[in-house]
């Protein structure tokens, strides 16, 4: 099973154009955002696409749902309501829904598979450096942010085990239409690349050193002409 968990924006027209090409490719998928009911969240359907007037309004509707911890929570409990598929889970988070998915992984489930997760610009695990994963963790930072050094949080991440990180020289929230720092070539090129590496993931070895350097590699090639910098255990 993929299951994408989205930023403070919710489940946008591209996330739901990002499940439908994991389900044309065979495989169960599900989106996980701040302002789903993790109790109804199924692996068959899609929600409202939700939709902001600036990031702002989606920060500020963001926090009103409880802010990360309330959101790791929900991802927790929809994750183990899907797990009578019996299925390896692969998540894929991006921004508040990646430092979300960081507080999850670093948890021990008795019934909830998690072989390999990934997450985009996740910011807020700077507030949570002393957590480690229990499962492959590949990491994808941009090359700076505003409110923190990107760089010290990235040393102390590549000490930990089960944690691979990449750093792209490109702003936070390039892959979201909605964000501000929007890149239209960059997104693509990502969404091409997680709809074509993840559909061979039925087969693809997730092992910490195979399948997750094999993924990292996919994921410096796409940042060609942006400096890509990568960087694995």
């Amino acid at each position: 099973m993929l299951v994408l968990i989205t930023d403070i924006f919710g489940e946008t027209n591209w996330c739901q154009s990002l499940i439908q090409s994991w389900r044309a490719k065979g495989h169960n998928a599900m989106c996980l955002s701040p302002y789903i009911n993790p109790y109804i969240a199924t692996y068959d359907s899609l929600t409202d696409a939700t939709l902001f007037a600036n990031e702002e309004q989606a920060y500020q509707q963001f926090q009103l749902s409880g802010g990360i911890d309330k959101y790791a929570e929900k991802v927790e409990q929809a994750l183990q309501q899907v797990t009578e598929t019996n299925e390896p889970i692969i998540c894929v988070g991006f921004s508040a829904g990646a430092s979300a998915l960081w507080k999850v992984a670093a948890k021990s489930f008795d019934k909830v598979a998690l072989t390999h997760c990934i997450g985009f610009y996740p910011g807020q695990i700077r507030h949570s450096l002393e957590l480690t994963p229990l499962c492959p963790f590949t990491l994808v930072f941009p090359g700076s942010e505003d409110h923190f050094d990107v760089e010290a949080v990235i040393q102390h991440l590549v000490t930990k085990q089960n944690v691979g990180v990449v750093q792209v020289e490109l702003k936070h929230g390039y892959a979201n239409p909605q964000s501000d720092n929007f890149n239209e070539v960059a997104s693509n090129e990502l969404t091409e690349l997680l709809v074509k590496e993840l559909a061979q993931t039925k087969t693809l070895n997730l092992d910490i050193v195979n399948g997750q350097q094999d993924f990292i590699t996919g994921l410096s090639q796409q940042s060609h002409g942006y400096n890509g910098r990568t960087r694995c255990l």
